[in-house]
């Protein structure tokens, strides 16, 4: 206590006036205080907001950088995919590998003399018509699956600026392609989005093996090896999983509009399982293209899947899904 009060007694004059308001009057006063409060308040809710928006903005980047844009949008195929498989009467589905009208043979389909499906072949078309008809229009062939109704292009429009090589027509016009299933297919022939003609073609059955594993990069991927292919952690019914898929190939035949379909051995039943607007090029592990997705087989058993880009089909890859 002594000390304190000799402590007291020690104290400058500036000590005691610096206890009084530099002011002349009191300036600070209530309204003024108030307002302070709220812009105290304001600025406190300001931080807040911006603290949540760099928190959100954060686990933002976090998932796109982990999952990747385009698995976002796992949105069912369009109906252009699968047609109604009865839109054609059973007359109209008679096989037949020319087109005609009039009595005049407009184009004959020549496949090759095995045709099977899951395999990649060709077909080798004769145009009978003089090459200036087709001279500088976009040709287009697609083809739909009777027993499924399954639909896939064969040859997206392509102009037509020269004959073919030898000839001075499209006298020989080729077409290289892999169809999914065996049975009744009907390849449609169109100019200018107009159909010309088509005819029907009997396609063998596809082996029901399950694809074979490869290795790119340091990965073990299921599929067909410079090709198309995922990396497989294996499929349980009703089970989502996450499937790296990875394309090889020109830019224009990987990247796009991508879906895959699938169908169960022994099953006419067509099921859409992942689908992705506009996947752009990014290189992986080797591959030219890749894709993040998400899957999901209902049932277990043997599993064909079907990935489409553009409208055009890849390749198929045959799984096995098990039990839950």
């Amino acid at each position: 206590m002594e000390v304190n009060e000799t402590m007291e007694e020690q104290k400058p004059e500036w000590a005691e006036i610096m206890k009084s308001s530099p002011f002349s009057g009191s300036h600070f006063t209530k309204e003024i205080n108030n307002l302070v409060m709220e812009k105290a308040a304001l600025r406190t809710k300001a931080k807040r907001i911006s603290n949540l928006s760099i928190v959100l903005f954060s686990i933002m980047v976090i998932v796109i950088l982990l999952v990747g844009i385009p698995s976002f949008s796992n949105r069912m195929p369009n109906d252009t995919t699968i047609a109604k498989p009865d839109a054609y009467t059973d007359q109209e589905w008679a096989v037949r590998h020319s087109y005609a009208e009039n009595g005049s043979v407009l184009f004959t389909i020549f496949p090759e003399p095995s045709l099977e499906a899951g395999i990649r072949q060709g077909y080798m078309i004769h145009f009978t018509s003089p090459f200036t008809f087709f001279q500088d229009k976009t040709l287009t062939i697609r083809a739909v699956h009777k027993e499924t109704g399954i639909q896939t292009i064969l040859q997206h429009p392509t102009l037509i600026t020269e004959p073919s090589p030898g000839y001075e027509s499209l006298g020989r016009h080729t077409v290289f392609f892999e169809l999914p299933l065996g049975g009744s297919w009907r390849h449609i022939i169109e100019l200018d989005g107009v159909q010309y003609g088509d005819a029907v073609l009997t396609v063998n059955e596809p082996s029901w093996e399950v694809s074979p594993l490869f290795t790119s990069g340091i990965y073990q991927m299921r599929g067909k090896k410079l090709q198309i292919g995922f990396i497989d952690p294996g499929f349980i019914a009703g089970k989502n999983n996450k499937y790296m898929w990875h394309f090889w190939g020109p830019l224009e035949d990987i990247a796009g509009d991508f879906e895959v379909l699938a169908i169960k051995e022994g099953s006419n039943q067509v099921i859409p399982v992942y689908s992705a607007d506009e996947i752009w090029t990014q290189t992986l592990n080797g591959a030219d293209n890749s894709l993040p997705s998400s899957m999901s087989l209902p049932e277990p058993g043997r599993w064909r899947l079907m990935p489409y880009m553009n409208g055009k089909l890849i390749a198929s890859i045959v799984v096995d899904v098990k039990e839950e």
